[in-house]
């Protein structure tokens, strides 16, 4: 299922979050999720000055559909005639997105019911179907009944997860209206502007929302809306990625992040993917400042240099060690020690 976090950091820049884990079949752990892609191909952004960063949770395969007919489509509307006249906002990209998932829902739902009753949504909204030329009148009331509450979204039988469980946040930089984070799901089926700052989805969402809940209520109104630092930004995307983790399942790997600024100038300025062992340092370094083994400073010094400045792992990892309160403490945490463990043990 994973998670997927985003979070707006001030009027042109922002960051999403995901973890790799999936659980497959007869509750199987995988790790080899990828939930976050641009629906804007690099040539398509630069010449419309956009950004459109699509993230998923559910079902992999659907999202990965819907970010492929995405793409293809923006494509082919901005090689059109006119074509940057016709995509202006994120919210047009949101729309097609929504068409996108529209159409993939209707047709898998077509696939249920032609798989237990042989017609489709359009069959049986007209009440009858087709069978090598004869018409077959759709007539039973517990036949109709059931078609029904597939049709109207309202079946939550096992077998059309796959269908409904299909979630989606879409962050966009547009220079009419700057940085937006939208919502869709698959369920309702609306595009949604995200009003307060950040979304998550996924398993985790609770932790997460409690994560960004407890660093909102100590803002003022004036502070929301002047946005944060982007390091501030990153820690805080970091701790609600933990949160989720240590207290839910179906959260877990390596945590990926998209950073977007919608400020530079060219897609490969604007779009930064940052993943591998050095999403794994930073949550480290997160995890120490936590629980007070790291200052606020040098922590933000830490995953400054980073996530931004592309300094070297092995120099972020001596720097955390150097900065540490306690080391042994430090260690203990990172290895997954009970707290009573680390009260008992650590050296002063």
């Amino acid at each position: 299922m994973a998670i997927v976090n985003a979070l707006k950091f001030n009027k042109h820049s922002g960051a999403m979050l995901c973890d790799e884990e999936y659980i497959d079949i007869r509750w199987r752990r995988c790790f080899y999720l990828d939930s976050i892609h641009s629906v804007l191909s690099p040539s398509t952004s630069d010449l419309l000055k956009m950004e459109a960063i699509y993230g998923g949770v559910g079902n992999p395969s659907v999202h990965y559909e819907v970010i492929n007919n995405v793409r293809n489509k923006l494509d082919k509307i901005v090689a059109g005639p006119d074509g940057k006249e016709k995509i202006k906002t994120g919210e047009d990209i949101g729309k097609i997105t929504l068409d996108a998932i529209h159409s993939i829902t209707r047709r898998k739902v077509d696939d249920v019911l032609k798989l237990l009753y042989g017609f489709t949504t359009d069959d049986f909204n007209q009440g009858f179907t087709e069978i090598e030329g004869k018409k077959v009148e759709i007539k039973q009331d517990s036949i109709k009944d059931d078609a029904r509450k597939i049709v109207s979204f309202k079946d939550k039988r096992e077998y059309l997860k796959p269908v409904f469980e299909n979630k989606v946040a879409l962050m966009t930089y547009d220079r009419d209206y700057g940085f937006i984070l939208y919502c869709i799901k698959a369920d309702t089926g609306v595009l949604s502007l995200v009003s307060g700052g950040f979304e998550t989805l996924g398993k985790g969402v609770y932790g997460s929302g409690r994560a960004f809940g407890n660093y909102f209520k100590d803002r003022y109104l004036f502070q929301r809306r002047e946005g944060m630092d982007r390091v501030e930004g990153m820690c805080l995307l970091i701790a609600s990625a933990i949160e989720a983790r240590d207290y839910y399942l179906g959260v877990g790997g390596y945590f990926n992040i998209v950073y977007l600024d919608g400020e530079k100038n060219t897609h490969e300025e604007r779009y930064k993917e940052i993943y591998h062992h050095r999403v794994k340092l930073a949550t480290e370094v997160v995890t120490g400042f936590l629980n007070n083994e790291l200052t606020k400073d040098k922590t933000y010094e830490i995953l400054n240099d980073l996530l931004f400045e592309d300094r070297s792992e092995e120099e972020g990892e001596e720097k955390m060690w150097h900065y540490a309160k306690n080391h042994k403490r430090l260690a203990l945490l990172l290895r997954g020690y009970k707290d009573i463990s680390l009260e008992e043990t650590a050296e002063v």
